[in-house]
C-alpha cells in the first residue's frame, strides 16, 4: 500500500473525524497538488461552522472559485455514476438516495466503497435485505439510514451489534411496531457510537421503552429524537425530561398517543415541562388533543427559552386563550415559528394574536386549517 493510499484507508476507517483529512492535504501539499489540499481544508472548515456564521459568506466563494477550476480533477477515479454528485469536507458527498431493496443490491452495493459516507432510504426492504446489509462491510459507509416498513422487531439486534454500524449517526425507522425489548439492543453501551439523531415512529416502545432508551448511553448524545405514535404516557415523557439525560437534544417529536383522551395529552406536556433541555430548539407536539392548559404549561416553562419553533399540529382544542398565554409569556420570546389548528370558530381571532406577537400569520403550508404564526426576514 502507498502512502497515499493508507491516508485514504484512514479517512474511509474514521469518515467523521477531519484529522485524516488534514492529514492527507498535508501530503498533498508536498506533493505539489496544492489547489486540492487547499479545497479539503476549506470544505472542513465551512463544515465545521454555524450557518449564521459571517465567514461563511467568503469562505463560500472561495469553495466555488476551486470547484469551478478543478472539478474534474477533484472527480478523477470516482465511477462514471457518483461525478455528477457534489464534495463535502473535501470528498464526494452523494445526496440521499430512495432505493428499495432491489435497487440497493443490483445497483448500488458495488457504488458504496467509492465515498465515505452516504444517506440511504429503503423503500419495502424485506428483512433479509437488511439482515445482508448489517453483516457487510459496506454498511460502513452509512452516515443515514432511513427504514420504513413493519420489519423492526428482531432486526435492532442485527443493527445493534453490526461492528459495521460504527459510522451511522442518524437512524429513521417508520412503521417498526417495535416493542422495548426489541430496541434494548441499541441501547447498549458500544451500540452505534455516533449515533445522534433517532426517529423510531409507530412503534410500539410505550413507557418502558421510553425509560430504558432515556435511561441508555445513546440518550446523552442525541441531539433529534422523534417517538411518534408510541403508546407514551406522562411517565414516559417524564422519563425523557429527567435531567442530564437528553443534555444535547434540539429537536424532540411526539404525538397522537393522547388523541381522543381527555387531559392525556396535558400530563404529557406537564410532565414535559418538568425536565431541561439545555440546548433544545425545536418542539413538535402532534394531534396530542392538547387543551389550553398545556399552552399554559408551555408558557410557565423556563426550559422553552432556547425554542425557535412550536409546532402544535392537530391540537384543536387550543382555544385563544392558550394562544394569548404562549404569546405574554417571558419565556418564548426567542420563537421565530408557531405552527398549529386553531379552533374554526376563533381562527381570525388567533390569527390576530400570532400576527401581533411575531409579526405575521398565514396558512400552514400542506395543512388545510391549519396556521403558521413567524417572524418575517427583514428587510
Amino acid at each position: 500500500m502507498s502512502d497515499e493510499e493508507g491516508l485514504l484507508a484512514a479517512i474511509w476507517e474514521h469518515p467523521h473525524d477531519d484529522t485524516p483529512r488534514l492529514v492527507y492535504a498535508d501530503w498533498l501539499d508536498e506533493h505539489d497538488q496544492h489547489e486540492r489540499a487547499r479545497f479539503i481544508r476549506l470544505q472542513c472548515e465551512i463544515a465545521r461552522l454555524a450557518p449564521d456564521d459571517p465567514r461563511l459568506s467568503e469562505l463560500r466563494r472561495r469553495e466555488g472559485g476551486l470547484w469551478t477550476a478543478h472539478r474534474k480533477v477533484y472527480r478523477e477515479g470516482l465511477p462514471e455514476r457518483l461525478r455528477q454528485f457534489p464534495f463535502h469536507r473535501g470528498f464526494v458527498a452523494p445526496p440521499p438516495q430512495a432505493l428499495t431493496g432491489h435497487q440497493l443490491a443490483n445497483t448500488f452495493w458495488d457504488l458504496l466503497p467509492h465515498a465515505p459516507l452516504w444517506d440511504l432510504s429503503l423503500r419495502a426492504a424485506a428483512p433479509d435485505d437488511l439482515t445482508r446489509l448489517f453483516a457487510d462491510e459496506r454498511m460502513a459507509r452509512l452516515a443515514a439510514l432511513r427504514l420504513d416498513g413493519g420489519t423492526g422487531r428482531g432486526l435492532f439486534r442485527p443493527l445493534a451489534e453490526s461492528p459495521h454500524a460504527r459510522n451511522l449517526v442518524r437512524l429513521r425507522w417508520a412503521y417498526s411496531f417495535a416493542g422495548p425489548d426489541d430496541v434494548e439492543p441499541l441501547c447498549r453501551p458500544g451500540a452505534a457510537p455516533h449515533l445522534a439523531e433517532l426517529w423510531l415512529d409507530t412503534a410500539k416502545l410505550g413507557d418502558a421503552g421510553a425509560e430504558r432508551l432515556a435511561a441508555s448511553p445513546v440518550s446523552p448524545r442525541l441531539r433529534a429524537l422523534s417517538l411518534w405514535s408510541n403508546d407514551l404516557g406522562p411517565a414516559g415523557v417524564g422519563a425523557l425530561a429527567r435531567r442530564g439525560r437528553l443534555a444535547v437534544l434540539e429537536e424532540l417529536r411526539l404525538g397522537y398517543d393522547g388523541y381522543g383522551r381527555a387531559g392525556h395529552g396535558d400530563a404529557m406536556v406537564a410532565a414535559l415541562t418538568q425536565g431541561d433541555f439545555p440546548r433544545l430548539r425545536r418542539l413538535n407536539l402532534f394531534s396530542l388533543g392538547l387543551t389550553d392548559a398545556a399552552a399554559e404549561s408551555l408558557a410557565a416553562w423556563p426550559g422553552a427559552e432556547r425554542l425557535r419553533h412550536l409546532e402544535l399540529h392537530g391540537d384543536v382544542m387550543i382555544r385563544v386563550g392558550g394562544v394569548r398565554a404562549l404569546a405574554r409569556s417571558p419565556h418564548l420570546r426567542a420563537l421565530e415559528t408557531v405552527t398549529l389548528f386553531p379552533w374554526q370558530r376563533q381562527r381570525d381571532e388567533i390569527a390576530g394574536v400570532l400576527t401581533e406577537w411575531l409579526g405575521a400569520a398565514g396558512p400552514m403550508p400542506n395543512f388545510t386549517h391549519g396556521l403558521r404564526g413567524y417572524r418575517p426576514d427583514p428587510v
